[in-house]
């Protein structure tokens, strides 16, 4: 998928823990998945999400949960668009909330998931105050701010659930749910690792063919596309934050070649990964 010429590139955010922000622009955003968890709550206006090919237009009083795999883009309806925006390193969000349940907002995608919520009004309230609170003091950056923020989403996240359980993937697919949650956090741990579907089979005494059904269902993924992914989002942030070679962040990222991971590289994000570390760079 190509970024539309009319879209805004989206800047590849690279959180340590937390970032929270109020933004009134009327940008769109292309085509763009990143290693970080993202929280779009609309105060005014409305917009038009695409993630993983699911379209759909939230309105004011609407929240949004974007993975750190959801490939998505944005573009305005209606104006002011005004929203609050959080984007949460992965690995600060799971240790800070750690129930399963809760995390599959962002981590699984079964068939019918939906990543936005249209909020009640006592609901949407709710939200806002959290929000509103935890942005004032994101900005005063005071003693564990981070902390303070994450719990006002971890609040907002058990309300939510409470009210509306069926939104969480791990809710309505229990079952597999519960199966498919330490496969996925072993390949979330190892994904740089020569890993075949065998192995994982032995591992976690389940049918291959069964393991990939499951996995698939419950994740959104393919296994092998799964571990490509993650690969391809480690090599993201090395282009960008490091000054490692090419050759060497394919060897890092678990590909045999350097010649294999430019294709796959480029069959994901669209250009060589020499472009795009030039073009995030400048």
């Amino acid at each position: 998928m190509s970024i539309q010429n009319s879209a805004k590139v989206a800047k590849i955010e690279k959180v340590s823990k937390i970032k929270m922000y109020k933004a009134e622009d009327s940008n769109t955003w292309g085509w763009h998945f990143h290693d970080e968890y993202e929280i779009i709550y609309i105060e005014e206006g409305s917009a038009n999400f695409t993630i993983n090919g699911s379209e759909a237009v939230y309105e004011k009083g609407s929240i949004i949960f974007i993975g750190n795999l959801d490939e998505h883009m944005m573009s305005p309806v209606k104006e002011p668009y005004i929203r609050y925006v959080t984007i949460i390193n992965s690995g600060f969000f799971e240790q800070f909330v750690a129930e399963p349940m809760l995390c599959s907002i962002f981590k699984r995608r079964t068939k019918n998931f939906s990543s936005g919520v249209r909020l009640t009004e006592e609901d949407s309230g709710f939200v806002l105050q959290n929000l509103e609170l935890s942005l004032i003091d994101y900005k005063t950056a005071d003693s564990f701010h981070e902390n303070y923020c994450m719990a006002s989403i971890l609040k907002i996240l058990i309300r939510l659930f409470r009210h509306n359980r069926a939104k969480f993937p791990d809710f309505a697919n229990r079952h597999s749910s519960q199966t498919i949650i330490p496969v996925q956090k072993f390949l979330d741990e190892n994904f740089s690792q020569d890993i075949m579907l065998d192995e994982l089979s032995s591992m976690f005494f389940i049918n291959k063919y069964h393991l990939s059904r499951m996995f698939k269902e419950t994740t959104g993924y393919s296994i092998k596309h799964y571990i490509m992914l993650k690969r391809i989002m480690m090599a993201k942030d090395m282009l960008y934050c490091t000054g490692n070679s090419i050759s060497q962040i394919a060897m890092e990222c678990g590909f045999n070649s350097t010649s294999n991971f430019i294709r796959a590289f480029k069959n994901i994000e669209k250009v060589t990964p020499l472009c795009f570390r030039k073009k995030y760079r400048d």
